[in-house]
């Protein structure tokens, strides 16, 4: 087979030891990335041979934005494959048994580099022992195989392998696994459940409609009664209780709402795997002897990771949870390593006072919050400001209608604006009718605590006031934050100007 003339000469030296690693068997894995092409979302792909039907074939898993999909190509054809997808990456890595090449490509040139690759040769040496690992899964289990986890005769793939040996679970009834994805873990737990004769009840929280279309299918083909998945987020997904709640890579905030999801709901057990930590980061503001050492990003953003995941934790001591904070699995195999586990005391009577003072103080050396003033008042006086902030949150982003957004209700309402400084940044309103609406912060500073600095404000203009209880619309997706504030959801989820709603109530809201 021959290698197309319009790769670079580096591009050839490498497609030709990617042929030779075949023919030779010392074939490891390789990996495109920096995909320049049209496939959309597409991240990278990574290469592995594995047997199907007795025949070695080219496995490619193609890890997207929001999926990942294998397809499987014949050896005969893997070249031209690799070829035409290295045109269109601007990085490849190839691991052979014996070396590790290294492909990187810009504009004016492509560079190749060479080493020996001595961990792969250790690897393959480990994989010739007979020892058989124990798990906590059968490998002949139906699930498996549709999963892309074992092969259609119920050997382990060999990609696979190590993520089914790592999985270890407990002894619980009721479990919501969110941001399930493929549904490894959730498909794992469940029929390690059922085996240990434990009745679980499992739901896989998922937002990719098409994986949890998926998943529900496999369930419904391996006889799973009591394991189903739902198409929504934490957010969303209201469960009336758990015993074990589980957040593996939930990226952002989706870690805080599961923690406080798993807290609300009394859970026995409370597991997290944080992703990415970018709600802090802007808000942080080094103390002058630190500051020379988080001028570098990546120091900037390891303490970043450190405060957000110790006040989780801090959290969790707080209400109730033995902590713990660990390495579940080694980096070799992923970077987000970080285990947050809580389990419920039974002794638990009240939030610790210390421990909350102990967060509080953590947040007052490491965090610029803003300095707010609130203004209550009638539309005449605050008009300007509120509508400044509706047109940019609502008509803007949101895409509502101007007269959706503009009703006679203004005239008669008692209207709320956050300033920072002299700047409005945020605003609502409340009716007569005791209905709060309009709430809408600028894009520019939420996460900052502005939208709950606002909201306390207008409860305690009611309490004032003595109203007898406080409704609201609510966005479906701001759900959680109305609820953390005593909110509680009355009906079902409805559209209002095409955006998912739900109606909520304060009962309570006397003076303590």
């Amino acid at each position: 087979m021959t290698v197309s003339v319009s790769s670079s000469a580096q591009e050839q030296q490498f497609l030709q030891a990617f042929q030779q690693a075949l023919e030779s068997q010392s074939f490891d894995r390789m990996i495109l990335s920096q995909y320049q092409g049209e496939l959309e979302q597409l991240e990278k792909m990574t290469f592995r041979v594995v047997m199907l039907q007795g025949q070695p074939v080219l496995s490619c898993l193609y890890r997207h934005k929001t999926q990942d999909v294998t397809k499987n190509y014949s050896l005969d054809t893997a070249l031209d494959t690799v070829t035409a997808l290295l045109a269109q990456c601007k990085q490849a890595n190839l691991m052979t048994t014996e070396q590790e090449l290294q492909l990187k490509k810009n504009k004016k040139k492509a560079m190749l580099t060479q080493s020996k690759n001595k961990t792969v040769t250790k690897a393959v040496e480990q994989q010739g022992h007979d020892r058989v690992k124990q798990r906590f899964v059968d490998q002949d289990s139906y699930f498996l195989q549709p999963l892309g986890i074992t092969d259609a005769k119920a050997h382990i793939i060999p990609s696979m392998a190590r993520a089914l040996s790592h999985i270890q679970l407990p002894e619980q009834l009721r479990v919501v696994d969110f941001g399930s994805g493929k549904g490894y873990l959730t498909f794992a737990l469940y029929d390690y459940l059922l085996k240990q004769d434990l009745n679980p009840f499992v739901t896989g929280v998922e937002l990719n409609s098409k994986m949890v279309e998926f998943c529900q299918e496999v369930a419904n083909k391996s006889d799973f009664q009591q394991l189903d998945f739902f198409q929504g987020d934490v957010r969303t997904y209201q469960p009336e209780r758990l015993d074990v709640m589980i957040a593996l890579h939930a990226c952002d905030v989706a870690t805080d709402f599961a923690i406080h999801t798993g807290i609300r709901l009394n859970a026995e057990m409370i597991m997290c795997a944080p992703c990415c930590h970018k709600e802090l980061r802007p808000q942080l503001k080094a103390p002058l002897v630190l500051q020379p050492m988080l001028q570098f990003g990546i120091h900037a953003g390891q303490q970043a990771e450190m405060l957000t995941d110790t006040i989780r934790a801090l959290l969790l001591k707080a209400y109730g949870y033995e902590t713990k904070v660990f390495e579940f699995v080694a980096l070799e195999h992923t970077s987000k390593n970080k285990m947050i586990l809580a389990t419920k005391r039974k002794d638990y009577q009240a939030p610790d006072v210390a421990v909350l003072a102990q967060i509080q103080a953590l947040k007052e050396m490491e965090m610029k919050m803003p300095s707010l003033r609130i203004t209550h008042g009638t539309w005449e006086e605050l008009q300007h400001a509120a509508k400044m902030i509706r047109e940019q949150v609502f008509i803007q982003e949101q895409n509502i209608a101007a007269e959706d957004e503009w009703d006679e209700q203004d005239e008669i309402a008692v209207h709320f604006v956050v300033y920072e400084q002299d700047q409005a940044i945020a605003t609502a309103r409340l009716l007569q009718n005791h209905s709060i609406g309009r709430v809408a912060v600028l894009k520019s500073h939420r996460g900052l605590g502005v939208g709950k600095v606002l909201m306390q404000a207008v409860i305690a203009y009611a309490q004032q006031q003595q109203r007898p209880f406080l409704v609201l619309s609510s966005q479906v997706h701001a759900q959680a934050f109305y609820q953390a504030l005593g909110f509680m959801q009355e009906g079902e989820e409805y559209l209002d100007c095409g955006i998912p709603h739900i109606h909520m109530r304060l009962s309570s809201i006397k003076k303590p």
